[in-house]
Order: structure tokens, then C-alpha cells, then sequence
């Protein structure tokens, strides 16, 4: 019977007459087990007993003495220990007795073996059949069922177990052996098991809720659409804020169910949802999307989805829709590899099509193919780079396709390194008797020469800095590396811009078909970095770095007068905002942003006469000044830990470093969601 259905004891007393010299049992005291902390998603879930659960637990202990085997007596003299019961190994046919006492085993020695009491032999510990000494289960932990059953529910979610797992038989078996006690504590029914699943994310919901409401910083979510196996539109929604500890945390907060086409209207919809069910639609921040074009309209809903059931809006629409770095790379590489845009050719729109089909890449992707399809070709070439190169390894070469644009940069990366094992193989296949003309001809034409090499060298010099710093940039800024904060986006991309203009100006002159792929994916890198401009958060992030702060721009942008510039403004525009927020909080305390200590000297008639509607810029200016002033950090530096240190000395640049930090460069936190 499942421990969540348990049924109504009737129980009937009666008295009952104690013999005067009988002794009074006083019945054992039942320890009350407590809670265990068990981590879920990040933060520590106190488990939550269910009344049957307690019960249970409490019958398990006080039993578990009572069926555990008498260890050490005579009896083990005559018999061995085999699954928890007393074995003879004096019967031909071996018998087995409960041995949680000397009873049964005693009676059978009598009766069978005429061992009585004068002949038993002296009490020894029990062995099983092989000699070993059996273990002492009387001195093992006391079984704990509240926090079995928390690592059973872990096991089923984090591993993405089908609830009917608990139901094989072959698995309740395997646990049994090793704590027979752990079968009374599992559930025989997967209905059963998805209600404990169920009760332990609402546990979990509501801690997170709670983590929300107290954070210091905007909430800011990252989202994507995603179908199941079955068919189902999911919106996956993650979200990134600062606790009050001043640690960055990140959350899957919902996978809502998108009903109709993707449209804004609907995304934003089940998104609101979401929001208001953790109450914190007023503290909603920034929103880090893909790049597809529902996407505007997505977020223009979701802020007038918020108006429509009366929350107030104080990031415009523009402002608070941002683009995930790592979808900008990954259109720049494609246009590099496969674009087709003529206004960017460098030559010819025919002549660039061939070069595409019968160049370095098409031609190493052709040889790669023509290797990797034969078992035998696979063998022959493995062969090659052992027994003719004398190589210590050999390994194969990787095939490209069309949706991940790192395939083809890990297909030249491969292809660089067995550059010598390829050519040889090519040779061989080409002058081997019985192939056929046809064959050969087309081996003959996907021959790699010196200058097809010298080109894939070029475009992987080029691929190279995109494949790093997606890589980078897709970490998890929770931690002190803070790989993938949103004030390495701008650095990144003036990074990859200013690498592929320096190709441009070296290509652009030879009239070649690189010139051609650099200018392509300069144009369209170029195109969202524009973008860019519509969210100040981007450049105020960077002057928030203390590594950066303005030197950044006035280095990197030192021949863009007018970009360094307009940064500056933005980020005091930005300095403002939070500066007359910091001094003017909104009714909701809970939402308000951290109020700047103040004088406890009681305001009067003519205090408040004289600085009515006044708000002290210019002291928040110095403290700009003085940030600025300061001087860079180490690049070694952990901004966050920087401003833990420096917050009561800048307090409104530190609320703004708590909300910005906690802003990712990409959508890779809810991308994981999705692929586990």
C-alpha cells in the first residue's frame, strides 16, 4: 500500500489487569526525525514530511531492531547467514530459519541433530558461506526515509527518469539488497511519484518566489520557444537577478504551454503569466532574446500586456528588448560560409557560387564525405597517419552541415591538422587500380592544392575568434568569472569587427573570393551592432566595469570622437534615472531600489519649503567624477567583489551595477533548459 494513501486503523483498547509483581514496560520514545536540506536548482529546499511520510519513518526505526539478525550466539557453530536468515550446514538440503532470535534455529539442531545444550559449543559471529565475516547491520546509520525519498525524487527529475521506473520489479529488487528497508519507502505507483514530484516543485516555486522578492536588483528574463517530441509549443522562461547577498543567481521560472501561432500576442500572454505568479511584474528588467523578428513584437506586447492589467512601465520597449550575442555570431559566420547577399560580393555572383561549390571548403567537405562513407575507407585512412606518417594517434576526420556553423570551422580545424594523412590518402585512392573513371575524375577535381590550404588556413584564422568567444560568452556569470555578462558584448564585437575590417582592407585589393566572405560577414555583424545603440544598458555596462569604466571607449573608439560622446551621455542619462528613483521611492517598498542613507535630523516647515522638489545632481555627479576618476582595475579585478567593496561609497552606481551585472550576453541559460 502506497505510503500517500495510508487507511484508518480502528484500534480497540481494553484493560487489562497487571499481575502485582509483573514489571511495567514503559513503551520506547519515538524520536522525531528532522528535515533534511536538500538543494534544488541552486538553493537549499527544506524538505517538507507529510504526515504518512512521518509515520512511516517513525515504524521503520522503531522495527528496524527487531527484524535484524542475531549475530553473535552459538547457533552460528552449526549454520551460516544467507540472506538475512539462520542456513544448517549440517542438512543435506539446507534449511533456513528467522534468526532474530536463537528459538527456531535451537529447535531445529534438537530435533534433527541432537545437538542439546551440553554440546552447542561457545557463541561465535556469523559468517556466510564463503567465510566472510557478514557485516554488523545492528551498528549501521539509522535509514532515513524522508531523505530517501528527497534523493529518489532528485533521481526522477534530474535524470529525466520515467515516473513508472519505480514500479520494476528488477530495480526494487536492486535497492532491497542494499537497504531491505528502502522498498517500504518507495511508492508502488507512478501516480504516486508524480504527485511527490509535483509537491517538490511547489516547495521549490515558492523559495524561488521568495528569492525574487527579495533580490536588489530588475529581474531580467531570457526566453525562447522550443516544440516537444509531442508536439507542444514551450516557452521557456529563465530568470537572472542579484540577491540580496550581492551573489548573482539565475532560475528556471516556467515552461508555459504557447497556444496558436508564435506570435507577440501570445508569447507575451504566457509569458505575463508567469510573471504575475511570481509577483514580479513590477520589478521586471531587462529581456535577452534571440534575434528572430516576433521577437520586437514580443517584447512591444509584453509591455503593453503589462499597461493592459495595470502595472506601470519604466523601461520603454526599445529599450528593454536585447539580442543574444551568441545568434549575432553565429548570422555573422553563416554569411561568411553561405551568404548569398550580391550588393556584398567582391566579384561576380556566378563566379562566387562556384567558387563556393568547387573552393577549399567544398572541396574539403567533398574529400571528408568520400572517406567518412566507407567502413574500409575509414580503416585506410586511420592506417595511413599510424603506419606511413609513424603517427602516435590517429584520429578521423569531422563532416560539416548546414545548421551549426562551428561544424565547418571544426571540419577545417580537423583538416589543418591531418593535412598531410589527407593528401596521401587522396594520391593513394587516385592511382588505385580498379577505380572507376568516374570516380577518379571527381577525386581528381576535389584535390586540395598549396593555395586551397592557404585559403582554409585564412578563413580558419577568421572562424577562430568567433568559435572563442562564443564559447566564452555562453558561461554562467553566476560565478566570479562572470564569463557571459552583458559588459563583454560591445567589447566582443568591436573584437570581431575590427578583425574582419583589417581582412577587408588585405583581400579587398586581390579581388578574391575571401574578400567576398569578409565583407559578408562584416556587413552583417556591422547591422547589430547598430542596434545596439537602441539599449544604453550595453555602454553603461562597460563603464560599470571597473577593468573599463570610459578608457575602454577612449581607446578602442579613440577615432570616433562622437561614439565616446554619446557614451558618456548615455551613462549619465542612465545616472539620472536611478539617481532620482535612489531619492524619490515608489509607494511598493518591496520594489523600491536601495534608499541612500539620510540624515535623522526631522524635517521642518521650512525644510520642506526650501528644498521642495529638489534633487542633488550635482553631488550625484561628483560621485560619478570620482568614479571615473579613480583609475582602471586589474584585469584579474571581479567587478562584482568591487563593488561589494565600494557600494557605500558610490551607492548609486553600485544599484546600477546590481542591476546591469546581472543582465547575460546570451540566451544560452534557457537554450540549457531545453537541451538538458
Amino acid at each position: 500500500m502506497s505510503p500517500q494513501t495510508p487507511q484508518k486503523n480502528h484500534i480497540f483498547f481494553r484493560k487489562s489487569v497487571l499481575h502485582p509483581r509483573s514489571p511495567i514496560r514503559k513503551s520506547p520514545r519515538r524520536r522525531r526525525s528532522t528535515p533534511t536540506p536538500c538543494p534544488v536548482d541552486g538553493t537549499i529546499v527544506q524538505s517538507i514530511s507529510s504526515p504518512e511520510c512521518t509515520l512511516e519513518s517513525s515504524q521503520s526505526n522503531s522495527q528496524e531492531s527487531s527484524h535484524l539478525p542475531r549475530l553473535h550466539s552459538w547457533i552460528w557453530n552449526h549454520g551460516h547467514l544467507v540472506d538475512h536468515k539462520w542456513q544448517c550446514k549440517l542438512c543435506k538440503t539446507p534449511r533456513q530459519y528467522v534468526c532474530t532470535s536463537t528459538t527456531h534455529p535451537a529447535r531445529h539442531l534438537s530435533l534433527f541433530h541432537n545437538i542439546l545444550p551440553s554440546n552447542r559449543g561457545s557463541a561465535v559471529t556469523a559468517q556466510l558461506p564463503d567465510g566472510n565475516l557478514a557485516p554488523i547491520f545492528t551498528k549501521g546509520p539509522t535509514f532515513n526515509s524522508e531523505l530517501f525519498r528527497s534523493r529518489v525524487i532528485e533521481w526522477i527529475l534530474l535524470d529525466r527518469i520515467p515516473f513508472h521506473e519505480i514500479q520494476s520489479e528488477y530495480w526494487r529488487e536492486m535497492i532491497a539488497c542494499a537497504r531491505p528497508e528502502a522498498i517500504s519507502a518507495i511508492p508502488k505507483s507512478s501516480n504516486t511519484m508524480r504527485t511527490w514530484a509535483m509537491n517538490r516543485f511547489k516547495a521549490s516555486r515558492n523559495i524561488i518566489k521568495c528569492h525574487l522578492n527579495a533580490a536588489i536588483s530588475k529581474i531580467h528574463i531570457s526566453c525562447d520557444m522550443w516544440t516537444s517530441p509531442n508536439g507542444h509549443s514551450m516557452l521557456g522562461v529563465v530568470a537572472h537577478w542579484t540577491q540580496i547577498d550581492k551573489s548573482l543567481r539565475s532560475a528556471t521560472i516556467g515552461l508555459p504551454k504557447v497556444r496558436g501561432a508564435h506570435t507577440g500576442a501570445n508569447i507575451a500572454d504566457a509569458l505575463v503569466n508567469v510573471l504575475e505568479k511570481y509577483e514580479i511584474t513590477g520589478k521586471l528588467g531587462y529581456m535577452m532574446l534571440d534575434n528572430a523578428t516576433n521577437n520586437d513584437t514580443a517584447v512591444q506586447s509584453i509591455n503593453e500586456e503589462l499597461a493592459r492589467r495595470g502595472h506601470d512601465i519604466r523601461i520603454p520597449w526599445e529599450r528593454r528588448r536585447l539580442r543574444c550575442s551568441g545568434h549575432i555570431f553565429n548570422l555573422a559566420v553563416k554569411k561568411l560560409l553561405f551568404g548569398k547577399d550580391t550588393e556584398a560580393l567582391e566579384m561576380e555572383a556566378a563566379e562566387f557560387e562556384d567558387w563556393r561549390k568547387v573552393g577549399p571548403i567544398g572541396k574539403l567537405h567533398n574529400n571528408v564525405r568520400y572517406i567518412r562513407a566507407s567502413p574500409q575507407r575509414r580503416d585506410s585512412f586511420l592506417a595511413i597517419q599510424i603506419e606511413t606518417l609513424q603517427s602516435e594517434e590517429a584520429f578521423m576526420l569531422r563532416q560539416n552541415n548546414d545548421t551549426r556553423w562551428n561544424s565547418t570551422f571544426q571540419m577545417i580545424d580537423r583538416g589543418l591538422v591531418l593535412q598531410k594523412a589527407l593528401d596521401t590518402f587522396i594520391v593513394a585512392a587516385i592511382n588505385r587500380q580498379g577505380l572507376s573513371a568516374k570516380d577518379k575524375a571527381q577525386l581528381e577535381a576535389d584535390r586540395l592544392t598549396t593555395g586551397d590550404w592557404k585559403d582554409l588556413r585564412i578563413l580558419h584564422e577568421l572562424l577562430e575568434p568567433f568559435e572563442t568567444l562564443t564559447k566564452e560568452m555562453q558561461g554562467n556569470i553566476t560565478d566570479d568569472r562572470m564569463n557571459g555578462a552583458i559588459f563583454d558584448v560591445l567589447p566582443a564585437m568591436d573584437l570581431l569587427l575590427k578583425r574582419l575590417e583589417d581582412a577587408k582592407v588585405k583581400y579587398t585589393s586581390k579581388k578574391s573570393a575571401l574578400a567576398t566572405c569578409v565583407n559578408l560577414a562584416w556587413k552583417k555583424l556591422d547591422e547589430y551592432y547598430a542596434l545596439t545603440d537602441k539599449s544604453p544598458v550595453y555602454m553603461v555596462a562597460v563603464v560599470l566595469d571597473p577593468r573599463m569604466k570610459m578608457a575602454y571607449f577612449q581607446r578602442k573608439w579613440r577615432t570616433r570622437p562622437e561614439w565616446i560622446d554619446a557614451a558618456r551621455m548615455r551613462f549619465n542619462e542612465m545616472f539620472d534615472e536611478y539617481r532620482k528613483d535612489m531619492y524619490c521611492p515608489t509607494e511598493d517598498a518591496s520594489t523600491a531600489l536601495p534608499v541612500v542613507r539620510q540624515s535623522p535630523r526631522k524635517v521642518t516647515t521650512l525644510m520642506s519649503w526650501k528644498f521642495e522638489g529638489n534633487i542633488s545632481l550635482q553631488e550625484g555627479m561628483d560621485e560619478v567624477s570620482d568614479y571615473l576618476n579613480l583609475g582602471t582595475e586589474s584585469e584579474k579585478a571581479v567587478p562584482r567583489h568591487w563593488w561589494i567593496a565600494n557600494h557605500e561609497r558610490f551607492p548609486t552606481l553600485a544599484s546600477m551595477a546590481w542591476d546591469i551585472f546581472s543582465i547575460p550576453a546570451m540566451s544560452a541559460e534557457v537554450e540549457r533548459v531545453f537541451s538538458g
